[in-house]
């Protein structure tokens, strides 16, 4: 396959794809560019709020700079002000009274050696192995 049959395929179906309607946080989009607008607008909006700015662990850079690494509302490279939206609809498309969630949090003992076959069939060895044993595999 030639380097312009590659790239004429995977144009096509990136244009195809992105040519699709699209529902983002309880918002319809004709296609996913206007999601993609849209979504960096209200974000746009948002680094303009000093009280935003000041949020531990907020990044040195223009706003120019963390729009362009940013694809919200899915990443953004400060930290992500759609996250409180996501969670409220997924609480919403969540029935908790139909839903148990029982879950126990993981706790085991690790003791490992060197000598267990998954530690040796890789060539970087982390301090502690992994042991599909303790998990029931």
């Amino acid at each position: 396959m030639t380097n312009k049959t590659q790239t004429k395929m995977f144009n096509s179906d990136k244009n195809a794809a992105s040519k699709q309607p699209v529902e983002c946080l309880g918002v319809k989009f004709p296609n996913d560019e206007a999601r993609r607008q849209y979504f960096l607008e209200k974000l746009k909006e948002k680094l303009k709020d000093t009280a935003f700015r000041k949020i531990e662990g907020f990044p040195i850079g223009t706003d120019e700079d963390i729009l362009a690494l940013s694809d919200p509302p899915y990443y953004t490279a400060c930290p992500n002000p759609f996250l409180g939206d996501a969670v409220h609809i997924l609480q919403k498309v969540r029935n908790p009274k139909s839903e148990s969630y029982d879950k126990k949090p993981f706790a085991s003992d690790v003791s490992e050696g060197k000598n267990d076959p998954i530690y040796n069939a890789h060539s970087y060895h982390t301090k502690v192995p992994h042991n599909g044993d303790s998990w029931g595999w």
